[in-house]
C-alpha cells in the first residue's frame, strides 16, 4: 500500500499547501493546531525513502496540552515544553472512498452546521386552529342539503310474466339425464390426449463464471493524523467464463385423439313461449 504526503493550510496567516511533515508555519511559526484537516493533492508523489516511510506510519501525531505543540507518535514527551505525552489529543484520523478524498482545503473542511430550528409561536397555533373551525363550518354548510318543495305530476306501473311450456327437447350430449330418453348413439371425438413418441439427441453451448483468481485495487485513502495518508486496498474475486457443448433427450410428443359415446335422446322441460306485459297509470296494479 503506497503512502503519500498530504498538505495543510495555515489559519492564522493564509499560508497554503505546506507539506504535512511540517508540525508549524514555515511562514508565521504557528503550531499547527489539532483540528487541522489535510488534504491530498491530485498530483501527489508516493514516499519510498525509510525515514518518511517510518514517520508516516509510526501513528497520528499528538498535542501537548500545555503548549499546543504537535509531536510525532514516537515522543514520550513535548518536544517544545518538555511536558509528558499523557493524557493528551491525537489528531484525528479519517478513511476516504476514492469519491471524496480531499483534494483542496476547502474539499477537507468539515459540512456547516445546521442552524437549530425556529421556535413556533402560540399564536400561529391559535390562528391555524381559527382558520380551521373556519373551514370546516364553510364545508357543513356547502353540503348540507337544502329543502326544496316539488308536485308529482303523475305515475305508471308495469308488470311483466314469462310464459313456459312443458314439452319435449331432442338434445345432444356425453350423458343421458334423469329422464331422458335414448333416441341413437354414436362415437365421436371427444378429445386429443398428449403421449411420449420418442427422444431426440439434442446438443446445447453451457456456459459458466469460474473464479480464477483474487484482484486487489485501490478502494480509497486513509488519513493517517500526521501529515500522510496511506491508500487503501481493497480484494473482490475475479472470474472467467468456460463454455462447453452439452449433450441431452429432448422429448417428442404426439396428440392421440380420443372418442366416446355421444348420445341423442329426448327429454321434457320447461321452455319459455312468450312474455305478456301490461302497464297503466292507476293505483291497481295487476299481472297480465
Amino acid at each position: 500500500m503506497s503512502i503519500r504526503e498530504g498538505l495543510w493550510d495555515c489559519p492564522s496567516c493564509g499560508n497554503k499547501g505546506i507539506l504535512g511533515r511540517n508540525r508549524s508555519c514555515p511562514s508565521c511559526n504557528t503550531p499547527r493546531a489539532d483540528d487541522v484537516r489535510f488534504y491530498l493533492p491530485k498530483d501527489a508523489h508516493e514516499i519510498t525513502g525509510f525515514t518518511q516511510i517510518s514517520d508516516a506510519t509510526a501513528g497520528a501525531d499528538w498535542y501537548c496540552r500545555h503548549c499546543n505543540s504537535g509531536n510525532p507518535a514516537t515522543a514520550t514527551h513535548c518536544k517544545a515544553c518538555g511536558a509528558s505525552r499523557e493524557n493528551n489529543t491525537e489528531h484525528e484520523t479519517r478513511v476516504y472512498t476514492p469519491e471524496n478524498i480531499p483534494h483542496s482545503a476547502q474539499e477537507a473542511a468539515p459540512p456547516p452546521t445546521a442552524p437549530p430550528p425556529p421556535r413556533k409561536s402560540n399564536k400561529g397555533k391559535i390562528i391555524a386552529g381559527g382558520l380551521t373551525l373556519s373551514t370546516a363550518f364553510g364545508v357543513y354548510l356547502a353540503v348540507t342539503p337544502s329543502h326544496i318543495p316539488v308536485t308529482v305530476s303523475g305515475f305508471s306501473w308495469e308488470r311483466s310474466v314469462v310464459v313456459e311450456e312443458y314439452k319435449t327437447q331432442r338434445k345432444k350430449a356425453w350423458e343421458v339425464p334423469a329422464g331422458g330418453r335414448i333416441v341413437s348413439q354414436t362415437q365421436a371425438f371427444h378429445h386429443n390426449e398428449t403421449r411420449l413418441d420418442h427422444y431426440e439427441q439434442r446438443t446445447k453451448r453451457v456456459c459458466e463464471n469460474v473464479r480464477t483468481g483474487t484482484i486487489t485495487y485501490n478502494c480509497g485513502s486513509r488519513d493517517l493524523g500526521n501529515g500522510y495518508f496511506q491508500d487503501k486496498t481493497c480484494t473482490r474475486p475475479q472470474y472467467s467464463q468456460e463454455c462447453h457443448n452439452e449433450s441431452y433427450q429432448q422429448p417428442v410428443y404426439r396428440q392421440e385423439p380420443r372418442y366416446a359415446t355421444q348420445y341423442t335422446f329426448d327429454i321434457e322441460e320447461w321452455v319459455p313461449v312468450g312474455q305478456p306485459t301490461l302497464s297503466r297509470d292507476d293505483h291497481t296494479p295487476q299481472w297480465p
